[in-house]
Order: C-alpha cells, then structure tokens, then sequence
C-alpha cells in the first residue's frame, strides 16, 4: 500500500491538502478491502494515522 502511496503522492506537504489526504484513505480503503480488511474502522483508523505521520 504504501508503495501505491508514495507513486501517487509523491510532493511534500501532502498531508497539509484536504484532497490529498482524502486520497490517501481512499487508496487505504482499497486496500483493506482487497485483504477483506474493510470492516475495522479501528485498523483504518491506526493506519491512516500512521501514514500520515510517517509519510
């Protein structure tokens, strides 16, 4: 996922747009959905949150 993230969002500052950071949860989504990971908002949650302040 993160590798889908950083092809996508590769500008500094990402996290400062609105857009951005909405594409982000979209990819996120995505991927848990593929991992039938979907239905743990709990895990998007961490993980949004850890993209965000680490990438």
């Amino acid at each position: 996922m993160v590798k889908t993230l950083n092809k996508k969002q590769i500008q500094d500052g990402w996290q400062n747009s609105i857009t951005r950071e909405r594409d982000i949860k979209k990819v996120l989504r995505q991927t848990l959905f593929k991992y039938k990971l979907h239905i743990d908002q709990e895990l998007f949650e961490k993980a949004s949150g850890y993209v965000c302040e680490h990438y």
